[in-house]
């Protein structure tokens, strides 16, 4: 039964962190991305900034973060 709790607790505190360093991520991504979006507005069309939008998506999030934060849980 001891076992369990210190498991329990364990897998607890570990996912607080996940989560902790998941939305600090998310954040600072969502901080860098807009003056970056906005000095590039100055100088390319809409489709650029579209393709930006998911270049900056998959390429910092989904290959960057979640990987990440997942390695660290």
């Amino acid at each position: 039964m001891n076992d369990e709790r210190e498991l329990r607790a364990a897998f607890f505190r570990s996912e607080s962190q996940y989560n902790m360093l998941k939305q600090a991520g998310q954040a600072g991504l969502l901080l860098a991305y807009l003056p970056l979006t906005y000095k590039l507005a100055a100088s390319v069309r809409p489709a650029t900034l579209l393709l930006w939008t998911g270049a900056y998506y998959y390429g910092a999030y989904k290959s960057g973060l979640e990987p990440l934060s997942l390695w660290q849980f």
